[in-house]
């Protein structure tokens, strides 16, 4: 006799493409040594308070704050055809903020940096207000 095997049922889930973007504040171990920990943990505050804005900004959702950084996810709830631009355009967003323990610094002039991982594919474009 021949046995036969059954794949399972299909299931009715929708299968959704989902970006996630994962931003930290680089810089932030050297940060610590030159500051005490409550002006770090100001500049971390500052960090995730402007990583939450940029990633609403461009329709993404903060998942989790892990330490100095910040999961996000762009395509949850509603998943979008250029959820990875979005989430691209969101982590140069934070590139560009200055994070300092003082109010004076400029990009770029900062001990602390963001640094962004994207995991997504697909660019397409869609209009953004």
């Amino acid at each position: 006799g021949q046995t036969v095997i059954e794949s399972p049922p299909a299931s009715d889930a929708e299968r959704k493409q989902l970006t996630v973007l994962f931003a930290d504040l680089g810089g932030s171990t050297e940060l610590s040594r030159q500051i005490d920990a409550e002006a770090l943990s100001d500049v971390t505050r500052a960090y995730q308070d402007a990583a939450k804005v940029a990633i609403e900004r461009f329709d993404g959702y903060v998942a989790r704050y892990m330490g100095d950084g910040v999961l996000a996810y762009f395509g949850y709830p509603v998943a979008h055809e250029d959820d990875p631009e979005w989430a691209a355009r969101a982590g140069l967003a934070l590139a560009m903020f200055p994070f300092s323990h003082d109010d004076t610094a400029a990009p770029g002039d900062s001990a602390a940096s963001a640094k962004c991982t994207v995991a997504g594919d697909r660019l397409h474009g869609r209009q953004h207000s």
